[in-house]
């Protein structure tokens, strides 16, 4: 579901006037108290953009929002 995604954001943002430049897909971080797993990463000099892509929307996903 990930590279479907991808696939349109870039024109996506740039449709809503946001200059995005680069993608970088599975980005993990490691924290003391867990990891964190992002699906994508989009980035311009200013903004930094992080996307959750979610087959399966449950009720406890939009609780964690």
């Amino acid at each position: 579901m990930e590279w479907q995604v991808r696939l349109a954001l870039v024109r996506l943002f740039q449709d809503r006037g946001i200059d995005v430049h680069e993608s970088h897909p599975g980005v993990s971080v490691q924290r003391e108290d867990g990891e964190l797993e992002i699906e994508l990463l989009v980035v311009n000099e200013t903004q930094a953009i992080l996307i959750e892509v979610k087959s399966n929307l449950t009720e406890k996903d939009l609780d964690d929002t």
